[in-house]
């Protein structure tokens, strides 16, 4: 299954500094033992009101999955630090739920709350086996 992360949108600081953030995107597929991957985009520097990855085109990323039926595809924002890594917001969708095209993924805080206005830009295709 081919994820293409595109941009982030709007991204909250959560920290009361006035820090600008370094966004990256990581992807994280979990599901069946054999599902379990992770990827990353490179991280952009100084801006979190528009991020945009791979120059426009997006970074792509490919996930073998074999058991679609229990996988999920999480999708964190994180703050890269000098010293730590924040999560900024996060997205959980089971891969059976996921429509092919460009889609905007609402981002989450870490006790479930909705970001507002918070997202990310992603082209996702579906292969079937």
């Amino acid at each position: 299954m081919p994820v293409c992360v595109l941009s982030c949108q709007r991204l909250p600081n959560n920290e009361a500094s006035s820090d600008i953030l370094d966004p990256y995107v990581q992807v994280e597929l979990s599901g069946a033992p054999g599902d379990s991957q992770v990827k990353r985009t490179v991280t952009i520097q100084d801006n979190g009101f528009n991020p945009v990855f791979g120059g426009g085109r997006g970074e792509a990323f490919e996930f073998e999955i074999q058991e679609r039926e229990v996988a999920m595809l999480k999708i964190l924002v994180m703050d890269e630090d000098i010293s730590t890594f924040t999560v900024v917001g996060q997205c959980c969708i089971p891969v059976t739920c996921i429509r092919p095209g460009y889609r905007h993924v609402t981002l989450y805080d870490t006790h479930n709350g909705t970001l507002h206005y918070s997202g990310v830009l992603c082209k996702f295709s579906i292969e079937n086996i």
